[in-house]
């Protein structure tokens, strides 16, 4: 009696004897009868806690209770929620959060009959584990370039020949790839190409473009993502690039000096 709110067991208050003449087993079982019913909408609520947002600032494990507690309520509704539902919606969740792209997708290749709760929950820890690490990772690295560089560095973040030099800022675009510019992002991108990502990263591309596009002497060059293609290709195609700009300068040169159009022609056929 002192367990629950006196209205639920007002019906057994005799005027005279009050509950003088009630057993706890008659208690209990008015409780029962009477409240121990879960209603539709109660459980369509209990449905839809499970797609609520998750703060991945918070224990990944809060996901885990919220399953549990979830499924526990539908069961005693009578209405269960089985392993494959529960994944699919907090597949959904963990979407929603921008930071687990490349781990949904490679979860979602798995053949859906290998699926385990177990399995899913274990994936998702080790994937949330090697964010936070990334995440610290990033903070130290902010933190080290707040503070300036040391005597005798340099911010360069590439160096060819001491002659084009490429600030280790990078800003990524799903559509576009890496650039220096901060206004053109995966977010802010106005040219976006079909199946765009806005949450892409340089370091999570979900599969987008890994170019990088850098101004050289006011001409526009692109080099591949080093973490993705090998970086001695990456080299090569720079120095091929500028050196077809260059040669493309002295035949245009070598044209005007011919002054025809034939000259111009062969000149960039040669080229």
């Amino acid at each position: 009696m002192d367990a629950i709110e006196r209205k639920y067991i007002a019906a057994l208050d005799d005027a005279k004897y009050g509950f003088a003449n009630i057993t706890a087993k008659v208690l209990l079982a008015h409780i029962v009868t009477k409240y121990d019913v879960i209603t539709h909408q109660e459980l369509t609520q209990n449905r839809d806690s499970l797609t609520e947002s998750w703060d991945i600032t918070q224990p990944i494990f809060d996901l885990w209770t919220r399953i549990r507690t979830v499924q526990e309520f539908a069961t005693a509704g009578k209405k269960p929620i089985d392993d494959e539902t529960v994944m699919h919606t907090i597949l959904g969740v963990l979407e929603k959060t921008g930071v687990f792209a490349m781990h949904i997708t490679i979860w979602e290749d798995k053949p859906v009959h290998t699926w385990t709760l177990q399995g899913f929950q274990d994936f998702f820890e080790e994937a949330d584990k090697k964010r936070a690490l990334h995440t610290t990772k990033e903070a130290g690295y902010a933190n080290a370039v707040k503070a300036g560089p040391k005597a005798g560095t340099t911010n360069n973040a590439v160096t060819n020949n001491d002659h084009d030099k490429f600030v280790a800022k990078i800003y990524y675009c799903w559509s576009h790839g890496g650039s220096k510019n901060a206004n053109h992002t995966s977010a802010t991108c106005n040219r976006q190409k079909e199946g765009h990502v806005s949450t892409a990263t340089w370091d999570n591309t979900c599969n987008g473009c890994t170019d990088m596009m850098f101004s050289t002497q006011n001409k526009q060059q692109r080099f591949k993502n080093t973490k993705n293609n090998n970086g001695n290709n990456n080299r090569n195609n720079y120095r091929n690039n500028n050196g077809n700009s260059n040669g493309n300068s002295n035949n245009n040169g070598n044209s005007n000096n011919n002054g025809n159009s034939n000259g111009n022609s062969n000149g960039n056929n040669n080229n």
